[in-house]
Parts: structure tokens; C-alpha cells; sequence
């Protein structure tokens, strides 16, 4: 399993158009073989930032997602309107009381 946060930044003057965007990938994500976890967050503070917090089956599976047809349009509609992107693979911490 694998396990990724996502931290998207929009230029401020395309952050709707990226909202948008964004928000196109969660179904057709969620109904992805192997997609375990889907989730988009809206910064409170900055408009311009959103988070995805996603669960995949494996690392081979969301190489594939990354590489799709979905996530090649996104990029296409956006190029030039993301200020940065931050993909950080994370694994769970078991509770100290276990």
C-alpha cells in the first residue's frame, strides 16, 4: 500500500480555474482499480492551496494513475497556472500504545 499527500499551490490569479480542474479528478480517481483513498482539502487560510490525501493499492498502480489520460488533461488545462507542486509519499506511525 501506498500512501501520498499532495500539496498543490495555484498562482492566485488562476486558483478558481485550478479549483475546477482539481476537482474534475476526484470520481473518475476514486474509480480507479486499486484507488483505496481519495480525498481533496481547500486550504482555510489560502485559497490558492489544496491538498489531496490518497490511498493506493501500490506503488505500480499509482505510477499509472500519475501517468493517465486524466492527470495528462489536468496538466494540460493548468500548465502555467501552478505555483508549485509537492507529492510526498508518507507511511502510517503505529499509536506508542500498541
Amino acid at each position: 500500500m501506498i500512501h501520498i499527500i499532495a500539496k498543490i499551490t495555484a498562482k492566485a490569479e488562476h486558483s478558481e480555474t485550478v479549483f475546477k480542474e482539481l476537482q474534475g479528478l476526484i470520481n473518475p480517481s476514486r474509480a480507479k482499480d486499486g484507488c483505496l483513498q481519495y480525498y481533496m482539502y481547500k486550504d482555510i487560510k489560502k485559497s490558492s492551496i489544496f491538498y489531496f490525501v490518497e490511498q493506493w493499492e501500490n506503488k505500480e498502480i499509482f505510477a499509472k494513475h500519475m501517468e493517465s489520460e486524466l492527470i495528462k488533461n489536468y496538466m494540460k488545462q493548468t500548465e502555467g497556472m501552478i505555483e508549485r507542486l509537492e507529492l510526498s509519499k508518507v507511511e502510517p506511525v503505529p499509536s506508542s500504545d500498541s
